[in-house]
């Protein structure tokens, strides 16, 4: 069931990005959806160890 706290987007992905993404999802026996995030969240970690750590304020919320 989806976390109605989530964040939901759309993404539009050529063909070929699409089927590539879709080979590496099945090869990893990940749905697509769950790829993407898996990819979003080394993207973040990647970012924050050559950066530094993000902080996150929502709505007034600090999350560490």
């Amino acid at each position: 069931m989806r976390n109605k706290e989530n964040k939901h987007i759309s993404l539009e992905l050529n063909p070929e990005l699409h089927y590539k993404i879709r080979y590496i999802a099945d090869y990893n026996a990940r749905s697509i959806n769950k790829q993407m995030i898996y990819l979003a969240q080394q993207c973040v970690k990647e970012f924050e160890a050559s950066e530094g750590k993000i902080e996150v304020k929502i709505e007034d919320k600090e999350i560490t």
